[in-house]
């Protein structure tokens, strides 16, 4: 077992790595049609943040003793709205894309420098009369501290980054004028214009192309997702994260820069050498005794993937169980939405079973499905979803 040595021996290799692609991949971006270098300083420092966070988080689980993570009996809720601002300053803008020397990490100008040098990867940069205002605020349903710099004219596009550790999140940056007419440009080479944005903005590297959607003529989304290999039954798996996932949209008339978001949930897999995974049957299984009625359901698709725990979500009351011994989170048109209780997401992800199950009742057109993901070891349900 890795002692705090290793861990951090291993991280700070592991930060070497990141920062060397980084490089790469600015310098494959001064090919033309890509963007420009502007987002290398920002990509290196973001990085070394991150691996700074982690070693800070080694070294405070250290003198702890190892303890598998297990499913809350409930889940951790709050009240309002899942965005509250908390402040608002306005700035001139100065038309400097770099911090000046000495400026602190994660104050107020280190994210307007930052913020400028994305736009300008993404070629949205101007600058001319404007004023910027930065807003931090606390986002509830990930329990998390964001600061979110936005330019005053709206065609410019607003930036937001993780306040803690200084993370890009998400990216506006429409063009002002939308093309009314135009043909959409191969699929492939859709994803060549995306590939080269998501390149050019300093998210985690090694990401790989998961899918698109296509919302109109004028707006494609690419979805890059962190691969995860294991190793189950004897045989190597690679499964993509929805949840440590960026996602770049793109006008493939122009190849024009749209909007980016990122998930960044990691994966937690803790369990021991030599532990057998659930098997499908297994899985099932233990969806059917925490809702019986679901002996009746076929299953559509079962597969193992990275899966979003979600407490006390829709799962059916299971025998015994009193109905107030669940978070309430039942809307209501008669509740203040200041009153309403909701459920935060939790910030990691499990390895489970996904299930799909069916029924279609001989008395009803309607086809009822339920959508269920066990945790591949501890055999938990990990979230439950229903639809007609």
């Amino acid at each position: 077992m890795l002692n705090r040595n290793d861990l951090s021996d291993a991280m700070g290799r592991l930060s070497d790595d990141l920062l060397e692609e980084t490089d790469r991949a600015r310098t494959r971006g001064a090919r033309e049609g890509k963007p420009g270098p502007g987002s290398r300083q920002l990509g290196r420092t973001a990085l070394v943040l991150l691996a700074a966070a982690a070693l800070l988080a080694v070294g405070a689980v250290s003198t702890y003793t190892y303890s598998r993570w297990h499913m809350p009996k409930e889940g951790d809720t709050y009240q309002g709205d899942m965005i509250e601002t908390t402040q608002v300053t306005h700035y001139p803008v100065s038309g400097e894309s770099t911090a000046p020397e000495g400026e602190e990490a994660l104050s107020d100008g280190w994210f307007i420098s930052r913020a400028a040098m994305v736009l300008e990867a993404v070629n949205k940069r101007e600058t001319d009369g404007e004023e910027l205002t930065l807003t931090r605020q606390t986002n509830q349903m990930w329990d998390r501290e964001e600061v979110v710099v936005t330019f005053a004219d709206g065609g410019h596009g607003d930036v937001t980054f993780d306040a803690q550790s200084g993370y890009l999140i998400h990216v506006t940056a429409f063009d002002r004028e939308l093309a009314e007419e135009g043909t959409p440009m191969g699929e492939e080479d859709a994803l060549a214009v995306a590939q080269n944005w998501y390149d050019a903005l300093p998210y985690a590297r090694g990401y790989e192309f998961q899918s698109v959607e296509k919302f109109d003529d004028h707006a494609w989304m690419f979805e890059f997702g962190k691969p995860i290999r294991v190793e189950l039954w004897g045989e190597e798996l690679t499964l993509l994260s929805a949840y440590e996932q960026v996602r770049i949209t793109i006008d493939p008339c122009t190849g024009a820069f749209q909007l980016s978001n990122c998930f960044y949930v990691p994966l937690l897999d803790d369990h021991e050498p030599g532990e057998e995974p659930l098997t499908q049957e297994e899985a099932l299984a233990i969806a059917v005794k925490a809702s019986p009625d679901l002996k009746d359901y076929g299953v559509v698709s079962a597969q193992v993937a990275v899966c979003l725990p979600r407490p006390g979500w829709m799962i059916p009351t299971a025998a015994g169980e009193e109905e107030e011994d669940r978070p309430d989170t039942t809307e209501s048109s008669t509740v203040d939405p200041g009153d309403m209780v909701n459920l935060r997401y939790y910030s990691l992800t499990r390895l489970g079973w996904a299930l799909t199950l069916e029924h279609q009742s001989q008395d009803s057109p309607f086809t009822s499905q339920v959508r269920v993901c066990v945790d591949l070891y501890t055999g938990e349900i990990l979230n439950w979803d229903m639809a007609k």
